[in-house]
C-alpha cells in the first residue's frame, strides 16, 4: 500500500515572498526525544532534519542525494574508499566549529552496536573513519555497499558537536538554518533563525513552531482558523481533494518515496 504526503498551507502565506515572521506547522505526535539517533520516531526528522540537524549529505525535495556539511566527495573505483571534503567556516549553534573530529565521533559511535545509536546496521560495513586534516574525512569500507551514500543521507546520520550525546535528546544542537529554542511538553517545539548559518540569505523565516495535534479534525479546525499554516501529514486523500477545491488553501501531494508535485 502506498502512503501519501499531503501538505496544506494558507495560500496567502504560500505566495508571500517576504522575509521574517513565523510558520506554524501541525505534526501528529510528540516524540519521546528530539534526537533521531536515539529514537525511531518519524516526528523527529519531520521537525529537525536539515532544519536544525544536518549530516554530510542530505536528500533534496526530489529524493536526490546532495551536499550538506560535505561540499563534495569522491569514491574509489573499488567502492571501498570514500573521501569527503567538509565545508569550512561552519559553526554549531553553540558557537563551536564543525570539523572532522565531529564526524569521527559521530560515525565511530554510530557503528558501535553497544552505543545506543539507532540502526547501527546502516554502518556495519564501515571499517574505519580517518581524518586526513580538519576538513577531510576518509571512510574505508569492509566491502562495497551500494547504500552507503543513501545511509549517510538518512536522519540517523546527522552530526552534532563531538562528545555531546545525552544533551542532544532534549536540547539538540546542529548546524542548520534554525536553532532549537524550546520544547514545550505536550504543546510543541519552537525553532528560531540561526544568524550564523553558512548559506547566505537563509533562512527566510524568523521562527517555526511545530504544534502537536494528533487529531485530524483538530488539525483542520486549526488550519481553517489560521492557528496553523501547514499540515504536514495525516490528511486523507478525500479531505485533501475537498480542500483542493477551496481557493483559500494550497494542496501539495505526492508519494513518500518519490518527487512531490504541486496541485
Amino acid at each position: 500500500m502506498r502512503s501519501w504526503i499531503v501538505l496544506l498551507w494558507l495560500l496567502s502565506l504560500a505566495v508571500a515572498q517576504t522575509r521574517g515572521g513565523e510558520l506554524r506547522v501541525a505534526v501528529l505526535a510528540e516524540p519521546p526525544v528530539l534526537d533521531p539517533t536515539a529514537s525511531t520516531s518519524q516526528e523527529i526528522p519531520r521537525m529537525l532534519y536539515d532544519n536544525v540537524l544536518q549530516g554530510l549529505v542530505k536528500f533534496n525535495e526530489k529524493g536526490e542525494i546532495v551536499p550538506a556539511l560535505a561540499e563534495r566527495w569522491e569514491g574509489s573505483p573499488s567502492g571501498l574508499t570514500w573521501t569527503f571534503h567538509l565545508r569550512k567556516g561552519v559553526r554549531f549553534h553553540n558557537g563551536s566549529p564543525f570539523t572532522a573530529e565531529d564526524v569521527l565521533f559521530k560515525f565511530n559511535r554510530a557503528r558501535d552496536p553497544k552505543s545506543g545509536h539507532t540502526h547501527p546496521e546502516y554502518y556495519q560495513d564501515i571499517g574505519s573513519v580517518e581524518a586526513k586534516d580538519p576538513y577531510t574525512v576518509v571512510f574505508r569500507l569492509r566491502q562495497p555497499n551500494q547504500d552507503f551514500l543513501f545511509n549517510l543521507a538518512r536522519p540517523d546520520s546527522v552530526i552534532g558537536p563531538k562528545g555531546r550525546v545525552e544533551e542532544q535528546k532534549t536540547q539538540p544542537i546542529g548546524t542548520g538554518p534554525f536553532r532549537f529554542a524550546a520544547w514545550e511538553r505536550g504543546v510543541g517545539v519552537r525553532l528560531e533563525r540561526f544568524d550564523g548559518y553558512y548559506e547566505p540569505g537563509l533562512p527566510y523565516l524568523d521562527r517555526v513552531f511545530f504544534r502537536f495535534l494528533p487529531d485530524q479534525n483538530a488539525q483542520l479546525a486549526a488550519l481553517r482558523a489560521g492557528d496553523i499554516h501547514v499540515i504536514g501529514l495525516g490528511v486523507s486523500p478525500e479531505t485533501a481533494l475537498v480542500l483542493q477545491r477551496d481557493p483559500g488553501f494550497k494542496v501539495v501531494t505526492g508519494f513518500t518515496t518519490t518527487e512531490i508535485t504541486a496541485g
